[in-house]
């Protein structure tokens, strides 16, 4: 037995992991776009720059 720890009564396994995963989901999803919107450039300037260094 533990001594002086006392782990609090945990919710309802379905309502606050939902929360915590819809919250993730998200992050993930804007993370995901701002990735895109940022590395579309450079992108373009490799594509831009590869191809007239190859052609």
């Amino acid at each position: 037995m533990c001594a002086g720890v006392h782990v609090a009564d945990p919710e309802p396994p379905g309502k606050e992991a939902d929360v915590f995963r819809a919250i993730a989901d998200v992050l993930r999803a804007i993370g995901s776009t701002l990735a895109s919107v940022v590395t579309l450039p450079f992108r373009a300037l490799a594509r831009l720059f590869g191809g007239a260094a190859h052609g």
